[in-house]
């Protein structure tokens, strides 16, 4: 007997309800079996559930000739997991960010990083201020896609100096640029510092670098370098 198997190719990983068709060519045929997963199968049936399957056919014509022939194949309708560590889609931060990306998947095909549409590496580090968009898109052999996309942003507001009349105020400098004043996602990162009630240590905080925000007025009129004061009314400590 001949055997032949459509509607499924050997091997395919599929996301796709395969309904395989089976066709005997064998003049004096006595009997056939056919078994998906040992289990009885009836040719053209459709096949919905994700799983690792075997198809397998057994004729036999009336002489005793015996033919066999199998096809193994997949159903995958999961897409890739993506998962992105070390920042959060919408958050500002102050400081270098290295981010993590991980994909999973039994049948991963491709995976593309890009980051401001540029190639990116899980793990390298991210130090200059700016906006960015980190974005992955993953597939896998069965042609399912994920993609994920999360945006942040990095402003540095150093401490430049300490001012000792009261009420206290600090003067933060980073926002730099030709004739600029603030932006409005710097109007609001510099608000968070008060909204968020920090309570600064004056001496641990010298020169490091801060998350700042709110009550801010721009200083200094000409020039490329501009600063922000923000006065803190409270929590500060001597020094």
């Amino acid at each position: 007997p001949i055997i032949s198997i459509a509607g499924i190719s050997p091997d395919e990983i599929t996301n796709r309800n395969p309904s395989p068709v089976i066709s005997i060519l064998e003049p004096n045929l006595e009997s056939s079996r056919l078994t998906l997963n040992t289990e009885p199968f009836m040719s053209g049936t459709t096949i919905t559930a994700e799983g690792d399957y075997n198809l397998h056919i057994l004729a036999r014509d009336l002489a005793g000739n015996e033919a066999e022939a199998s096809v193994s194949f997949t159903i995958d309708k999961t897409p890739p997991q993506v998962n992105i560590s070390g920042i959060q889609d919408g958050e500002i931060v102050s400081d270098t960010v290295s981010p993590i990306i991980q994909v999973t998947d039994r049948h991963l095909a491709q995976v593309a990083i890009t980051l401001n549409d540029q190639p990116y590496t899980s793990g390298t580090p991210i130090t200059e201020d700016g906006s960015y968009m980190l974005k992955v898109v993953a597939q896998d052999k069965a042609t399912n896609n994920t993609t994920v996309t999360v945006s942040f942003k990095i402003i540095r507001v150093r401490v430049e100096r300490f001012l000792s009349n009261r009420p206290r105020v600090l003067v933060f400098a980073g926002f730099e640029g030709p004739g600029s004043g603030l932006s409005t996602s710097q109007r609001a990162f510099l608000r968070d510092l008060l909204d968020r009630k920090i309570r600064p240590d004056i001496e641990a905080l010298r020169g490091k670098d801060l998350i700042g925000n709110e009550r801010h007025q721009r200083t200094g009129s000409r020039g490329n370098e501009r600063g922000v004061q923000v006065q803190l009314t409270a929590g500060l400590s001597n020094g």
